[in-house]
């Protein structure tokens, strides 16, 4: 499993996008390497975890970004940075690890069929990757409601549950993605936790 740290800067995102896919191209790296080892928040629905948020909003303004690095290649990216941070008129305000993240989701299928992808979704999991202790999905069958049609006020069959999905950030993220697919799955953005 691969540890990411997220990174704080102030200037334009774009500006730091171009330095790593340069950076990482002069090492000779494919661009699948750089898409394993740079996150950006904005592009897979990630937010800082509320005690933290509070902490990375103070210290940050409205031209401030955030991008989620390998653990192992922010020494070297913050180095290589440096003489160019006044060019790139980029500033790099904080780095912390990330410790873990997670998900809430909540679901009420009506077919049998959609219950059973559900269901291999929060059952497959990614090493590294478990679902809540009060992740109890509760199936029902009411055959005095055969026949009624998906938004109909009565089933014949009913699959519902919630819960959080929670450990390494890339095997949540795969969950989550997989989750957000499912238009009957209900998700939260997926949420970080620090190293303190």
């Amino acid at each position: 499993m691969r540890s990411y740290t997220m990174l704080t800067l102030q200037g334009s995102s774009d500006a730091m996008r171009a330095f790593l896919a340069g950076w990482s191209a002069g090492r000779g790296m494919k661009r699948d390497d750089l898409r394993r080892r740079v996150l950006w928040p904005k592009d897979w629905r990630i937010q800082a975890e509320s005690t933290m948020r509070g902490v990375v909003e103070a210290l940050t303004r409205q031209s401030d970004f955030e991008v989620l690095l390998a653990s192992e290649w922010v020494d070297e990216v913050v180095t290589a940075l440096g003489p160019w941070s006044r060019r790139l008129d980029l500033q790099l305000l904080g780095q912390v690890p990330i410790r873990a993240a997670y998900f809430d989701f909540e679901f009420e299928i009506f077919a049998r069929d959609q219950a059973a992808d559900v269901r291999s979704i929060f059952e497959a999991l990614p090493e590294g990757v478990n679902v809540s202790s009060d992740y109890n999905p509760v199936e029902t069958s009411d055959m005095s409601a055969s026949g009624a049609e998906m938004y109909a006020p009565a089933h014949d069959y009913k699959f519902q549950g919630k819960g959080t999905v929670g450990g390494d950030l890339r095997g949540v993220l795969e969950v989550h993605e997989r989750a957000r697919r499912h238009e009957r799955i209900r998700t939260s953005d997926v949420k970080l936790r620090f190293e303190t």
